[in-house]
């Protein structure tokens, strides 16, 4: 059987800059840390892209040992990720073997050149110092985000002692350093053999349907996504199609003029409209996370995988709620009655489309120690492939209890005792009920007593604590989504 492949919506890396700078960097870690557990208790590999690896904060920080700890791995095991990269147009240095050329061609194309790493943009750097180097315009970008309190502790110390973060503070230069350090060791994981490679897809991907598609879940007019859904890159040929490079889209964004061959616009329009490009940052980075979210629905049909997308993360005020909900990314409440009802239907679900996947779960592979997601993962393969191929409600709950049983959250001492007495009393009564009759110290018959019997008889036998299990799934705000494949 085919290997099951899953990607990560939040791995992108401005996503992972955005998470440290607004819960600081054990939360993020932690949050991303759930996510990544989380998808491998589905699939049994989760594919990233050579930016998400090498310039993403949280996979820097983890770097593969701590990353093969947290999975409860042995050290040096090969970690469960697929890293899709740009094959090298030649060989590599005499010497090296394919894989290690492999992987440094990632390194090269993430780093860049030596003599323009000093002023090359990174995601990881802007997580580690709270600010962005802009280019030629005068407009706050997009990618700016400003740090919380929480950042402000910088708390990793697995990552980065407190000590070095106090030296390196507003020395790009030092933290520049570790971050090429932690590349290395990915680039040493990848030349091992421990993290897979495979070729890119040269299918390019339709981010414009992708858009068209996510532009239905907006609500209300949106100027800002319109622009975007509208906006054309001039090709190497002269034609012009939708941009599919993140990069542009993020100066476009910012207000900068574009130029492309010869001194000819790259975009038409060639800058974002002034009456667009006025309105605050915040609302032009939504406008960019909801592209990028349209380009990893791309990313996810061109490359035939299912997506998990995490909702929630880092937007903890009403005002991120509302923009969140207005510009269609963030995930319906469920209230806790309304969950059990639908785990209780266990409605089964098309292969293509969403699967709603329970924050418990999420919120449990956060904290969990490394024996207790390994014991649940060591358990997916007599589990995944039915959740996956029949996808349906009762299936996640059944993920659900398998996780909370692995995390030892057992139902209370208190709970147990209550469905005991009420099982207790309801047999003791009949009982009691039943021998007064047969010494004849109490008459009455017909249908009411008969009701009666049957109702205590009910309540003896009845399922209690599978019910309640049912309405214990917490209804939290961390929520997520399973993007099922389109094809059958």
């Amino acid at each position: 059987m085919a290997e099951i492949r899953i990607s990560v919506s939040n791995f992108d890396a401005v996503e992972q800059s955005r998470l440290w700078l607004a819960l600081g960097a054990e939360q993020a870690t932690r949050k991303l840390l759930g996510g990544l557990r989380t998808a491998l208790l589905i699939a049994e590999t989760v594919v990233v892209d050579r930016n998400q690896l090498l310039d993403g904060i949280f996979f820097l920080a983890m770097g593969p040992d701590r990353l093969a700890w947290h999975l409860g791995l042995e050290p040096g095991a090969r970690l469960p990720l697929i890293v899709d990269c740009q094959p090298p147009s030649g060989p590599g240095p005499r010497g090296s073997s394919p894989a290690r050329a492999l992987a440094e061609f990632q390194y090269e194309m993430v780093a860049g050149p030596a003599e323009e790493r000093d002023a090359r943009v990174s995601s990881a750097l802007i997580a580690l110092t709270g600010t962005y180097a802009r280019g030629s315009s005068d407009r706050s970008s997009v990618l700016e985000e400003a740090p919380s309190a929480a950042w402000q502790e910088r708390t990793d110390p697995a990552f980065v002692s407190q000590e070095v973060w106090d030296a390196s503070s507003g020395d790009p230069a030092a933290l520049r350093g570790i971050i090429d350090s932690q590349r290395r060791a990915w680039v040493d994981a990848i030349a091992a053999g421990r993290v897979a490679a495979q070729p890119w897809n040269d299918r390019a991907p339709d981010v414009h349907s992708a858009l068209a598609r996510s532009r239905e879940r907006i609500v209300g007019d949106e100027p800002l996504a319109d622009a975007l859904l509208a906006l054309r890159e001039q090709q190497s040929d002269g034609s012009w199609a939708p941009p599919t490079r993140r990069a542009l889209v993020v100066r476009w964004l910012d207000g900068e003029l574009l130029d492309g061959p010869a001194g000819a616009p790259r975009f038409d329009p060639p800058r974002l409209p002034e009456r667009l490009a006025a309105l605050p940052r915040s609302e032009r980075t939504w406008a960019l996370r909801w592209w990028n979210a349209a380009y990893y629905e791309a990313i996810r049909e061109k490359n035939d995988l299912r997506m998990l997308t995490l909702h929630g993360l880092g937007d903890d005020d009403a005002a991120d709620d509302r923009a969140a909900a207005h510009w269609g990314l963030s995930a319906d409440e469920v209230s806790r009655l309304r969950l059990a009802w639908r785990r209780l239907r266990g409605r089964r679900r098309p292969r293509s489309g969403n699967l709603a996947v329970d924050g418990e779960i999420l919120e449990h592979m956060e904290t969990a120690p490394p024996a207790a997601f390994a014991s649940v993962a060591q358990a997916r393969d007599a589990h995944h492939n039915r959740l996956l191929d029949r996808p349906s409600n009762r299936r996640m709950f059944d993920l659900a209890l398998r996780v909370r049983g692995a995390v030892g959250d057992a139902p209370s001492r208190g709970r147990q005792l209550l469905i005991r007495s009420l099982r207790l009393g309801a047999f003791t009564l009949i009982a009691i009920t039943l021998a007064l009759r047969d010494a004849e110290l109490i008459g009455g018959s017909g249908i009411g007593v008969a009701i009666l019997w049957a109702l205590l008889a009910i309540v003896g036998a009845f399922p209690w604590d599978e019910m309640l299990t049912l309405f214990s799934i917490r209804s939290t705000r961390m929520q997520s989504t399973l993007r099922l494949r389109r094809r059958s």
